[in-house]
């Protein structure tokens, strides 16, 4: 019984970090994207054929300039709003570290960023939704764990 429990364990660990993984990478591809529109235009999905699509889910990015003086320039956008301090947390805790793609875990927030000569482009996504469904992922996971063992142990003692 012990053994069938360590299975499970690892199975349900592995399926449950595949999971995150793939989701942050898919973020982080998306923001990507959002970075890649040239100052001051919006965003343009590129048309892809039929085999070249892949399945990726759509994410609310928000997109900040910044220049060398540490004043921000809001992108404007119809879809995605921050609050002015939540920004202003975000940029200087970006600016701060010396990574180009990473996650703000006291705002919640995933970012991206890229720099020029004289400022930098930032593209900030909200992980509230990622860290939602991978917690319901692992809730399931569990039910579906104890209900095996509570199969495998019934099945044991008959």
């Amino acid at each position: 019984m012990s053994m069938i429990v360590c299975i499970l364990i690892v199975v349900f660990a592995a399926i449950s970090g595949t999971y995150y993984h793939n989701r942050k990478t898919q973020a982080y591809q998306v923001m990507e994207n959002s970075l890649s529109a040239p100052p001051g235009a919006e965003h343009r999905p590129r048309i892809e054929r039929e085999n070249e699509k892949r399945r990726t889910r759509s994410l609310p990015v928000f997109i900040t300039d910044v220049d060398d003086a540490g004043e921000i320039i809001k992108n404007p956008s119809e879809h995605v709003t921050m609050d002015e301090d939540l920004l202003k947390q975000a940029v200087e805790a970006t600016v701060k570290t010396n990574k180009t793609k990473g996650s703000l875990s006291s705002l919640r927030l995933l970012f991206l960023k890229h720099e020029y000569e004289g400022w930098t482009r930032i593209a900030f996504a909200d992980q509230s939704d990622l860290l939602t469904s991978t917690y319901e992922l692992i809730r399931t996971l569990i039910i579906l764990g104890l209900l095996t063992i509570l199969l495998f142990w019934r099945l044991s003692v008959a």
